[in-house]
This record gives C-alpha cells, sequence and structure tokens, in this order.
C-alpha cells in the first residue's frame, strides 16, 4: 500500500513502511511486522521446525512474520 492506495510493489521496491497484504499461499517477501490480522497461519518449518502452520495473534507483543509461505 502506497499514498492510501492498494498497489503492486516487486519485492525489491519494499521500503521500511510499506504496508503489505497478505493473502493465503502469499511468499512472505521479507520479515515483516504485523499490525492487523485474521485467522493467519504461516509455515514456519524452514525457520523453526514447526511441522504445522504457526497461527500468528496479535497481542501485547509486537508478532512477526518471517519469509516464507503462508499456510491455509
Amino acid at each position: 500500500m502506497k499514498n492510501d492506495r492498494i498497489v503492486i510493489i516487486a519485492e525489491e521496491d519494499l521500503r521500511k513502511g510499506d504496508l503489505r497484504l497478505l493473502q493465503t499461499g502469499d511468499l512472505v517477501p521479507a520479515d515483516l511486522r504485523l499490525i492487523e490480522s485474521r485467522g493467519l497461519e504461516v509455515d514456519e518449518f524452514e525457520l523453526t521446525g514447526e511441522i504445522r502452520p504457526v497461527n500468528k495473534k496479535l497481542g501485547e507483543e509486537d508478532v512477526f512474520v518471517y519469509r516464507g509461505l503462508i499456510g491455509p
């Protein structure tokens, strides 16, 4: 999202402060801090060895997603 509009941004053009909309099957292009989430699960196997997708919920701490696939 740039200038309050949804636009397609190439991975190499992402900058700090850009908002990224993630959907099922999307590749997370970089480490991202979540500001909103609804039923988001992320495949973190390559990072943590978790066999099942990890449910990402916002709470008191910052929640991040790391480069990888979005789960089902």
